[in-house]
């Protein structure tokens, strides 16, 4: 029989702003940042400093965002624990692959900081540095509405043994720049990433969505928004 699972944290961003089951909830209006434009500013969000973020790429930063939101770095895992990073998305890493082919030959010389960037799982290399994360890293690419099946094998690590939790990040960030690649591919130059920390455990501990009905949800991320839309409402 497998051991239950529980969705133990979440934490999002959309076009309306970040939240998360920290307690945070800021728009972006209210910053203000243009989230499809602007480069996210750290201490513009939170009351910390994060060495180095100038440097990354929007995914990179607007993942490290959402995981904050989510209240990660108070939910530390213990010593003898690994926990899984995973990404589920249809866009990957085409905005940092658009600003690197736009920087080619431009009169402003190649951006060749982004090129690490230029490959879909380097966002999830820069969650696990930053949160101290020692699992297994994977990138599904997946079309919309397609997101279940490769959340139910990320779920599979833990259900194996092969992670005691797993940390998942559902979504794109596709900015502007962009948008024309993006419609390339069907999708919209717009932006929605939901982080979620998925744990061993009774889903009656958590007030967030049971992980069975994120399984069965045509839209994962959007009914883990949904759900802390409404707890921070409450």
């Amino acid at each position: 029989m497998t051991a239950p699972l529980r969705l133990a944290a979440a934490g999002g961003a959309d076009l309306e702003g970040l939240l998360g089951t920290s307690g945070y909830a800021r728009a972006w209006r209210d910053i203000p940042l243009d989230p499809l434009r602007d480069k996210l500013r750290w201490r513009a969000l939170f009351e910390s400093s994060f060495p180095g973020a100038r440097h990354l790429d929007r995914l990179s930063r607007i993942a490290c965002a959402a995981t904050e939101c989510a209240g990660l770095p108070a939910r530390a895992a213990p010593a003898d624990d690994t926990t899984a990073v995973v990404a589920i998305g249809a866009a990957g890493c085409l905005d940092a692959d658009w600003h690197f082919e736009a920087s080619l030959g431009s009169s402003h010389g190649t951006q060749a900081g982004l090129f690490p960037y230029t490959l879909p799982s380097t966002f999830l290399g820069v969650l696990a540095l930053r949160y101290g994360l020692t699992g297994p890293t994977l990138a599904y690419s997946t079309p919309p509405g397609g997101e279940a099946p490769a959340l139910g094998e990320a779920l599979g690590l833990v259900q194996e043994g092969l992670a005691g939790r797993v940390l998942v990040c559902l979504g794109d960030w596709v900015g502007v720049e962009a948008g024309a690649s993006a419609a390339d591919l069907g999708l919209e130059a717009s932006a929605r990433l939901v982080v979620l920390l998925i744990e061993p455990g009774d889903a009656l501990e958590s007030d967030l969505a049971p992980v069975d009905a994120l399984l069965e949800a045509r839209d994962p991320a959007g009914l883990a928004l949904q759900q802390l839309r409404r707890a921070h409402a409450d």
